[in-house]
C-alpha cells in the first residue's frame, strides 16, 4: 500500500491522502495484540476512502509519534511517500539496511528510519484439499498446509517522485534521471545490493533537482578518484532517483548463490536478455549480476523514447516489441533490437523510418555504445560458468573480489558514455 503524505498536513494534523491501495481489505476485528489494534486503527482511517481524511497524527504509529511532532515541521520536502509491505522474515533485513547504508548518496531516496511491525503476517499457502471457507479448519491439522512467516515494514520516502514520461522533460533531462539512477544503482553495488528491478517505475525524477554541490566532495569518495573525473560536473545535482527495493539483494553474502534459485522476477520489458534465456531454456540457477541491471537501463532509456513519440508508427513497433509474455519470443525480440543499434546498417535501415522528431533517433548513439558495452561484459562474465558452492564463499576465494572489480569497471564505462551523450545535447531552457 503507498500513500502521498503533504508536509501542510503533518504541520496542521490534518490528512493522508490515499493515492493507491493494492489490496483494500478491512482488518480482522478480534485481534487482542495491541500492535495489531494500532495497525486496525490506522488501516480504518487509511482504507476507509479514497480521499483525504481527518486522520491527525494519532493515525501515525506510536513510534513516529514523537519523531513527527519534532522534526515534521524542519523537515524539507512538499510531498512524502508512505510505504506498508510485508516481506519474508529472511528477506527483512535487506529492506531495512537498503537504502539506509547508502543514505544521502547520490540516486537514493531519502528515507525516514524503517518501522518494523513486530507481529508478523502468516500467509497461507499450498493449502490442499480445503473446502471450507472458514480458513480456520486449515489449521487443524487434517490438511497439508504451509505458512510464510512474513514481517510488515514501514517507510517513509520524502519526495514524491514523478514518471519520467512527464511532457515537460526535454532528452537531456530525463537521460539526467537516468544517470542519476544509474548512480544510484552504482552505490547500491558499492555497498553490497543489486536492485534488480530497474524499470519505468522505479527510476522517478525528483520535484526539484538537489543541489549537491556542498555534499559532492564528502557524499562521493569513490568517485573522487582520477577514473570519475568525468562525472565532476554531473555530481553538482541530482533530478533522479531510485525506488522499490521489493526484489533487491544482498550479493556480497553467502545467500548471494541462494538467490539465483527464485526465478522470474523485475519488469519484462526491462529484464536484460541473459536472464531471459536463461529462464527460459535452462533449469540451472541463474544468478543476478550489475551487468543485468545495466542492461535494464537501456532497456528503459529505448522504452521512455519510444513512448515519447507515440504517433511514430516506427515508436510503436519498438514498444509492441518490448510487450511480449512469452519469454522466449522477448529475448528474440530484445536480441534483434539491441542489434539494431549496435550493427550500422540495421540502425541506418531503422533510422530512415523515424521521424525527424523521434527520440529513439536522438538517443541511438547512446544505446549503440550501452549495447556494445553490455555485449562485451556478457562475452567475459565471471557468471558464464558459475558454481554454487564457489559462490557461496566468495568472500575467502577472491570471487566476490572480481565481481566488484569488474562490476565497477563496466559501471564506469556506461556513466562516461552517458555523460558523452549529454554533452552533445543542447542545455535545458532556464
Amino acid at each position: 500500500m503507498v500513500a502521498v503524505i503533504h508536509q501542510t498536513d503533518i504541520h496542521v494534523g490534518k490528512a493522508i491522502r490515499e493515492e493507491k491501495v493494492s489490496i483494500p481489505w478491512k482488518p480482522l476485528g478480534n485481534y487482542e495484540d495491541s500492535l495489531w489494534d494500532e495497525r486496525r486503527r490506522w488501516l480504518d482511517n487509511v482504507l476507509a476512502k479514497a480521499e483525504c481524511l481527518p486522520l491527525g497524527l494519532h493515525g501515525f504509529p506510536a513510534q513516529w509519534k514523537s519523531f513527527v511532532q519534532l522534526a515534521g515541521p524542519l523537515m524539507n520536502f512538499k510531498e512524502a511517500v508512505l510505504k506498508m509491505s510485508y516481506y519474508l522474515q529472511e528477506d527483512s533485513d535487506v529492506q531495512k539496511e537498503i537504502f539506509r547504508s547508502t543514505a544521502g548518496q547520490h540516486g537514493i531516496p531519502d528515507i525516514l528510519p524503517i518501522l518494523e511491525l513486530k507481529h508478523g503476517l502468516g500467509i497461507f499457502h499450498r493449502l490442499t484439499c480445503i473446502s471450507c471457507p472458514d480458513i480456520s479448519s486449515a489449521t487443524s491439522g487434517k490438511h497439508d498446509v504451509d505458512i510464510e512467516d512474513r514481517v510488515e515494514l514501514i517507510s517513509i520516502f520524502l519526495d514524491n517522485g514523478r514518471s519520467l514520461l512527464g511532457p515537460d522533460l526535454t532528452t537531456r533531462g530525463w537521460i539526467k534521471c537516468l544517470v542519476d539512477g544509474i548512480l544510484g544503482c552504482f552505490h547500491l553495488f558499492l555497498a553490497g545490493y543489486l536492485h534488480r528491478d530497474i524499470s519505468i517505475g522505479n527510476v522517478l525524477r525528483r520535484r526539484e533537482p538537489q543541489n549537491r554541490t556542498k555534499l559532492r566532495n564528502n557524499n562521493h569518495p569513490h568517485l573522487q578518484t582520477d577514473r570519475f573525473a568525468f562525472m565532476s560536473n554531473v555530481l553538482d545535482s541530482c533530478s533522479g532517483f531510485l525506488i522499490d527495493s521489493d526484489t533487491a539483494i544482498k550479493w556480497r553474502s553467502s545467500k548471494y548463490a541462494q538467490s539465483a534459485h527464485r526465478r522470474f522476477y523485475g519488469t519484462r520489458q526491462f529484464i536484460s536478455r541473459r536472464l531471459l534465456l536463461m529462464w527460459e531454456y535452462s533449469k540451472e540457477p541463474v544468478v543476478h549480476t550489475i551487468f543485468d541491471d545495466l542492461e535494464s537501463f537501456a532497456w528503459l532509456a529505448l522504452w521512455i523514447a519510444a513512448s515519447r513519440c507515440p504517433d511514430d508508427p516506427e515508436s510503436r513497433k519498438f514498444l509492441d516489441s518490448l510487450d511480449n509474455d512469452d519469454f522466449s519470443m522477448l529475448s528474440a525480440h530484445k536480441a534483434m533490437l539491441a542489434s539494431t543499434f549496435t550493427e550500422d546498417w540495421m540502425w541506418d535501415m531503422t533510422v530512415s523510418g523515424l521521424k525527424p522528431e523521434s527520440a529513439i533517433r536522438a538517443i541511438g548513439p547512446l544505446l549503440k555504445e550501452w549495447f556494445s558495452i553490455i555485449n562485451k561484459s556478457r562475452s567475459k562474465s565471471i557468471m558464464v560458468d558459475w558454481d554454487e558452492n564457489f559462490v557461496e564463499k566468495g568472500e575467502e576465494n577472491g570471487f566476490f573480489e572480481e565481481m566488484q572489480a569488474r562490476g565497477e569497471q563496466v559501471c564506469c564505462e556506461f556513466l562516461a558514455k552517458a555523460v558523452e551523450f549529454l554533452d552533445t545535447l543542447p542545455p535545458d531552457p532556464e
